[in-house]
């Protein structure tokens, strides 16, 4: 089948030190309609409170913008 709605992605095999995923961490969550990314997807970097968000804008699959986020704390 393929991917409908919401999915969040979670960093389960490995820590890399270099961007800031650990594991258990959501390293991103968007929408997907008809196995293309639809809509605002957000992606997380950095570690422990010091989390960087940046989000891209998708329109069929197709990027159309991507906004650079503030640390999250």
């Amino acid at each position: 089948g393929k991917k409908q709605g919401v999915w969040t992605y979670v960093n389960l095999d490995y820590t890399d030190k270099r961007i800031g995923y650990k594991i258990g961490t959501i390293s991103s969550k968007g929408s997907y309609k008809n196995d293309k990314k639809v809509g605002a997807w957000v992606y997380y970097l950095g570690f422990d409170y010091n989390i960087e968000k940046r989000t891209e804008y998708y329109e069929n699959g197709e990027l159309i913008k991507t906004e650079i986020g503030t640390p999250i704390h």
